[in-house]
């Protein structure tokens, strides 16, 4: 298994005192939803999707939207420009 051990110490006027904490990678997804759950809400099932490919597709929707809707604006800006 993979494990991070750190070790931090820390020191005042008169005490001393040390702190270990052991973080382990996760694997499994102990928080699925059970096929039940996923009859009865069916967006339920996003939660099988990797954090990233979600973060990632968060992104180029927000990116699209975005550009969806300022593009006309922009046009409009330019035309007023030109014309002026």
């Amino acid at each position: 298994q993979n494990a991070t051990l750190t070790f931090a110490t820390a020191t005042t006027s008169d005490t001393k005192f040390a702190c270990v904490s052991v973080a382990e990678a996760k694997f499994h997804n102990h928080f699925a939803p059970t096929p039940s759950q996923l009859l009865k809400h069916p967006l339920a099932a996003l939660a099988f999707v990797p954090r990233d490919a979600a973060l990632f597709s968060a992104g180029a929707f927000a990116g699209a939207a975005a550009k969806t809707f300022t593009a006309p604006l922009d046009r409009i800006k330019l035309l007023m420009q030109v014309r002026a």
